[in-house]
């Protein structure tokens, strides 16, 4: 959306007799070619479209519109209909109808290409291992994001996002138990990632292989070493909600208004960094056109900061610091995270294992309950194993990780120097009514000196 097109709708709406207008066009480009659950024969799966979000502020307060087209054919719209029905609507805040947007077409050779090789070696690999009931699938995945978002004070801003994910699936047959793993990688060049798809794969078989002869354990208290990467979504999760901006006020959140007190242990810091290249939560400007910050929320235990976007900024009387975000167009900007990881400690992991004499070592997490302003959770262990005298051992049955964010915070008691991220298609977050906006976790090898671990079999 060039400025002056964006200037000319924002003096349409101030026609109408607001005060303030903000412009939000996004275009946006999903392409993902996978195969199918048991499947050989790989599909596309394509969403492509374009709108525009309209923010209102006067005497009867502030509004949110969303329209399904472009920023020129709104105009036009908005012209054709002063004094009917979309003045009426507009001065009620009301929505107009949902009417497809605009599709554009993008060579998808390259994507082709790369799909071809991954489907081959991971389909290879994954088979020769001779596993019972075993199916395979994989995905190559590209977003493409542009936005612009202008304001009645002159102020514009535009950005433009993009990044692939790779992603693997295996599920197998284990002593009559269903197994899963899965395995991602991503970023900005498809050739390099490309590029490393031998090993990617190599290393994805060869964890593979630990995922067999599992054991039952009790539940109770446990402590648990977290792997690098995918595990930090727990942190995201119970954590990293409760230091967005907007719940941090609610009065039952557990961080509000604790500046400078220690929310943690000594050895976290906690960062939230949307300026990272290659992350699906990195982004030069928020979707308020708010130039993106590296945050840190926890330093050395202590609470530092929240992530504001504008609205949020003014209740706790300071600015945004570039974490107003929405899922699409159709959705009012609030504070959500982006990059959000533990910062590297001194420990090496094997130096945090071999100082475990018996616990749990979690590799892999999946979904769970929490709650987003007390930290409250129930997370489920996807890949964990024994830790015996200072080894890595047997993989476990089903467990699942339970307690609360502050307590999870305080517990932390080694922070290896092993920091790794973690994106993929399916790593999303989910707030309110706005799900699946991209993020990325990341974290080194931490250990939890106590948290309470349930069984598969039932609550202990």
């Amino acid at each position: 959306m060039e400025k002056a097109l964006a200037n000319e709708l924002i003096q349409q709406f101030l026609a109408y007799g607001h005060e303030e207008v903000e412009i939000f066009h996004e275009e946006k480009q999903v392409h993902s070619l996978r195969t199918r659950r048991g499947g050989e024969k790989p599909e596309w799966r394509v969403t492509v479209g374009q709108g525009v979000g309209v923010r209102i502020s006067g005497e009867m307060g502030m509004k949110y519109l969303h329209f399904p087209m472009s920023p020129a054919d709104l105009l036009e719209h908005v012209k054709s209909s002063r004094n009917t029905a979309l003045l009426r609507e507009v001065r009620s805040g009301k929505q107009v109808g949902d009417e497809e947007a605009q599709h554009v077409g993008v060579s998808l050779s390259a994507m082709v290409a790369a799909f071809e090789e991954l489907h081959d070696r991971w389909q290879r690999g994954f088979r020769a291992a001779g596993r019972v009931n075993s199916r395979c699938m994989e995905s190559v995945t590209s977003f493409d994001q542009r936005i612009t978002v202008a304001r009645s004070d002159g102020f514009y801003a535009d950005d433009h996002r993009s990044y692939y994910t790779i992603d693997i699936q295996g599920e197998w047959t284990e002593e009559s138990r269903p197994m899963y793993m899965s395995r991602s990688c991503g970023g900005l060049n498809l050739e390099e990632l490309r590029a490393g798809f031998a090993g990617f794969v190599q290393s994805a078989l060869a964890e593979f292989d630990d995922l067999q002869q599992y054991i039952e354990i009790e539940g109770g208290d446990w402590c648990v070493v977290l792997g690098p990467g995918n595990p930090a979504i727990l942190i995201h999760e119970v954590c990293g909600h409760g230091l967005e901006g907007d719940l941090a006020a609610h009065p039952d959140a557990v961080y509000g208004g604790k500046f400078g007190q220690p929310v943690a242990s000594e050895q976290v810091t906690l960062v939230d960094d949307p300026t990272i290249p290659g992350l699906s939560g990195s982004y030069r400007v928020d979707d308020e056109g708010e130039k993106a910050q590296s945050t840190v929320l926890i330093q050395n235990g202590r609470l530092q900061e929240l992530m504001y976007d504008r609205t949020a900024a003014k209740r706790w009387d300071t600015h945004s610091n570039g974490h107003g975000r929405r899922v699409s167009y159709r959705y009012p900007a609030i504070p959500r995270m982006s990059n959000t990881f533990i910062q590297a400690g001194e420990y090496t992991p094997e130096e945090i294992v071999r100082q475990t004499s018996r616990g749990l070592y979690v590799r892999k997490l999946g979904t769970g309950e929490t709650e987003l302003t007390t930290g409250r959770f129930r997370v489920r262990v996807v890949e964990g194993f024994l830790i015996e005298n200072g080894r890595i051992t047997r993989p476990t049955g089903d467990l699942w990780l339970v307690g609360n964010g502050p307590d999870l915070l305080s517990s932390i008691d080694r922070v290896g120097c092993d920091l790794r991220m973690h994106h993929s298609r399916h790593a999303t977050c989910h707030k309110f009514d706005q799900m699946n906006l991209a993020v990325s976790v990341g974290q080194p090898t931490i250990r939890i000196k106590k948290i309470h671990v349930e069984t598969g079999a039932g609550r202990s």
